[in-house]
Order: structure tokens, then C-alpha cells, then sequence
């Protein structure tokens, strides 16, 4: 790969074409730097460049390929942190890209998002930076677009526990509480989540602060209470329906003690009520 005598005078040739928006030949004229100048001081640039080039190109996932290679290769190199934030728009540029690849795909089909492995690279390469709190944040989105909630909660709730004092940690708290409450409404029913979606719902509802302005925390809440409510309602009447009356207005009074402003709560005092005068 034949290239000029100098690795700076190949630099100012790629930078040519880069500068005329001709990215694929100055890919071409940064990767003879690489291949001629390997050890020089002008190799780690190249190769962010061509990196650069990729994603005027759209190649994302060669683009995010390229640029941890100046990471790893070269770890002291003056770009690492214009790579790390390179390499979350190139995250958010593939949850972009992809949305249509994902769009009605079935959900029990498991097709890794690509953007994952970034944003994952991203919170190794740089774990304490803004860059690897967004990517928590921006991959528990994504896990939580593509129903996957058991993981955008995890990703949530790392996020809180480890940057308690990040400008996103409200609102981290606001989507782990939404992801854990559609978490808990899976077949699968995980009272421990439904715990988890309450005790932040009423954490952001309890501090009214202006992050939260807009979350509408106390209607959460009501729905919780009401799915909650109903699971004990229906228990009441399986025992009424099999003449544990005893049992049964135990439950239906425990409906009317810790929920009563749903719509189950008058329903149970009813039914208590019913019983009493039927003599039950």
C-alpha cells in the first residue's frame, strides 16, 4: 500500500480528501498511515479519522470498531475522551438505524441490539464519566422499547446506586419504577418488583421536585394500588366462592384497610358487609 515519504505529509493527503466529503478515499489515505507509519505519533490519529470517516459513512458498527481500537492500542492517546463521546452518538445513531429491524419483531425472539455492546464499552472504557452514565440510562431505554424489563431495570437501578448525585438520577428512578411495574405484570408475577416500582414511585412522589414535574408519580401509584388490590380481591372471592367465608372476609377486609380509593375497595366493603348480614 504505497503511500507518500512522510506519515504527516499522508495526514494532510487524507485530510484533503476528508475536508472534499470524499470519505471513503480518505479512509483509504488515512489506513496507508496505519499500514506504512504504524509506531509514529500519527498513527492513533489516523486511525480516529478513520474512524470519523465511517460514520459519514453509516458504517456504525466498523466505526465503533475502529475507534476502540485507538483505546486499547493506544491508551494515551489525546482523543480518548473525544472517542468516548464519539462512541455514544454512534450508540445512539444504531438505536436510530435499527428501530425499523426491530419494529414488530416478535419479543420472545432474542436478537442482540447492537447498540448494547457500545453503550457496555462505553461504561468500561470510561465508568465514571457523563458518557457512562447516559449510556446506562440510554441503554434502559432501549431495553425497556424492547420489553425486555427485568434488564432496563437493572440498568436503571444501577444507574441510582451508582451515581446517586447525577442530574439523571430522578429520572432514572422515575423509568426503574415504570420498567420494575412492567416487569411485575408478566405471567411470571414478581412481588418484589412491584415492592421496587412502589417504594421509588413514592420516593419521587414524596420529594416533588422540579424533575418530576410532568411524571405523573401519584397516578402510578393508583395503579399499583389497584392491581394490587384486585390480586387480594380475587383471593377473597376464590375463598367465598368456596364457603371459607372466614378467610374470605379476612381478604375483603384487608381490600377496604390498604386500598381503600380503588375501585376494589367499596366492592370489598360490600362484600364484607354481605357477609356479616348473611351471618358469615
Amino acid at each position: 500500500m504505497a503511500s507518500l515519504a512522510t506519515p504527516q505529509a499522508q495526514m494532510e493527503r487524507a485530510k484533503t480528501f476528508y475536508d472534499r466529503k470524499s470519505y471513503e478515499e480518505a479512509y483509504k489515505e488515512y489506513q496507508k498511515v496505519i499500514a506504512n507509519f504504524k509506531d509514529s505519533k500519527e498513527a492513533p490519529e489516523a486511525l480516529y479519522n478513520m474512524g470519523l470517516c465511517l460514520v459519514e459513512m453509516k458504517k456504525y458498527k466498523k466505526a465503533f470498531i475502529t475507534l476502540q481500537k485507538v483505546v486499547d492500542s493506544y491508551p494515551h492517546s489525546s482523543r480518548i475522551n473525544d472517542i468516548i463521546a464519539r462512541e455514544l452518538e454512534i450508540a445512539e445513531m444504531m438505536v436510530r438505524s435499527t428501530e425499523r429491524r426491530f419494529a414488530g419483531m416478535r419479543k420472545d425472539v432474542f436478537v442482540e441490539h447492537p447498540a448494547v455492546a457500545v453503550f457496555d464499552k462505553i461504561i468500561d472504557n470510561a465508568p465514571y464519566s457523563q458518557e457512562a452514565i447516559t449510556s446506562y440510562y440510554k441503554k434502559g431505554l432501549l431495553f425497556k422499547e424492547l420489553e425486555r424489563y427485568e434488564e432496563a431495570s437493572e440498568a436503571f437501578r444501577t444507574l441510582t446506586e451508582k451515581y446517586p448525585d447525577s442530574r439523571m438520577y430522578e429520572s432514572a428512578k422515575y423509568q426503574l419504577a415504570l420498567s420494575a411495574k412492567a416487569a411485575s405484570l408478566r405471567p411470571a408475577y414478581d412481588q418484589e418488583l412491584t415492592k421496587e416500582a412502589r417504594k421509588n414511585f413514592k420516593e419521587l412522589a414524596d420529594k416533588r421536585s422540579e424533575t418530576v414535574v410532568g411524571m405523573d408519580v401519584r397516578k402510578e401509584l393508583s395503579l399499583l394500588d389497584e392491581k394490587d388490590a384486585q390480586k387480594t380481591y380475587d383471593t377473597a372471592a376464590f375463598y367465598e366462592k368456596q364457603k371459607n367465608f372466614k378467610s374470605a372476609k379476612i381478604y375483603f377486609k384487608t381490600v377496604v384497610a390498604k386500598y381503600p380509593s380503588t375501585s376494589f375497595g367499596e366492592r370489598a366493603a360490600a362484600r364484607v358487609k354481605a357477609l356479616e348480614e348473611a351471618g358469615q
